[in-house]
């Protein structure tokens, strides 16, 4: 199968609105709205901010895809329809039978069968089942979605209680930022980082709250959603705290020492929160006070930035 660049680009914006919750249509056109966040990408995943994807940026964004549960619950359904898959359990974890069953869809389509679902495995998914992944945008912003309760996935091997591995990789992401500065050449950005991972080791009495980016572009410009429809900002948030601990529970056992994984983890976070200021900021500065939904998380981003309590105030 030979590619299209426009396929490639899909590919990459279907991607990249999983990974870091953009809105991105769908459309294999590299504007420099795609370029600008594909650089958010590779700061997020601690890569060169080019703008341009590499092979190690997408070697990065495929392992990435595969810790995405959504998105293989999507693979291992489409594989199974496609036979393929051979009854495979749509759990959400890319494991041995569904890597086997992705070597041998590849093998069927004469693609290289190295068990990796990149932009030509996906691209022959979608024409076999004719159903798109998540991250899949026409152009109009979807609703919020409902959530729906993801199976626990149990791991009889990991000696460790879900909060004492959650301390564990926070204390090990920390201690490698204090002691190893190489390892983030960034001194601004390093100086945020600990603040961050600092709040995060405490036990008690941290505000952890924080809005995507993507739910507050859906705020300000969706009916429904927004201050003049009663709802407050607080009401749209997520906690970092949980967000960690559930990327951490979706790891392989055999990953979760493995320090660029958690690393990843955090820097992932990291990201969404600061792209989320960013963007409060910047629906502020179109609408001004002329939108109450602006306004109002504006007045929010600002109050929490100014709380010593507050993960936040680590971006001020």
């Amino acid at each position: 199968m030979v590619l299209t660049e426009k396929q490639y680009i899909s590919w990459v914006q279907r991607s990249l609105n999983r990974l870091l919750g953009t809105a991105m249509k769908i459309d294999g056109i590299p504007t420099p709205g795609y370029r600008e966040y594909v650089q958010e990408f590779q700061f997020a995943y601690a890569s060169p901010q080019t703008g341009h994807m590499d092979s190690g940026d997408q070697n990065k964004m495929i392992k990435a895809n595969h810790l995405t549960p959504e998105y293989v619950v999507w693979l291992q359904e489409s594989l199974n329809t496609t036979g393929a898959g051979m009854g495979l359990t749509p759990d959400g974890i890319f494991g041995s039978n569904t890597r086997t069953a992705v070597l041998s869809f590849q093998s069927y389509q004469g693609l290289i069968d190295d068990g990796w679902v990149g932009a030509k495995t996906e691209t022959e998914l979608i024409k076999e089942v004719g159903i798109k992944p998540p991250g899949e945008i026409t152009g109009v912003l979807p609703k919020p979605p409902v959530p729906k309760p993801k199976p626990k996935p149990v791991n009889p091997h990991d000696p460790l209680t879900p909060e004492q591995r959650y301390d564990r990789v926070i204390n090990s992401v920390y201690y490698e930022a204090l002691y190893q500065p190489s390892t983030y050449p960034n001194k601004e950005q390093r100086k945020r980082l600990l603040c961050f991972l600092n709040k995060l080791k405490k036990k008690s009495g941290i505000d952890d709250d924080y809005i995507p980016a993507d739910r507050v572009t859906r705020y300000v410009r969706s009916s429904g959603y927004g201050y003049n429809d009663g709802v407050l900002p607080d009401r749209i948030t997520s906690s970092a705290k949980d967000h960690i601990k559930s990327m951490i529970k979706w790891l392989p056992y055999e990953d979760r020492n493995d320090r660029e994984k958690l690393r990843t983890i955090i820097l992932n976070i990291y990201y969404a929160i600061e792209s989320g200021l960013t963007r409060i900021s910047s629906e502020y500065n179109v609408w001004g006070d002329a939108s109450n939904s602006a306004k109002a998380l504006n007045n929010w981003g600002m109050k929490k930035q100014n709380n010593k309590n507050s993960i936040l105030s680590c971006f001020k």
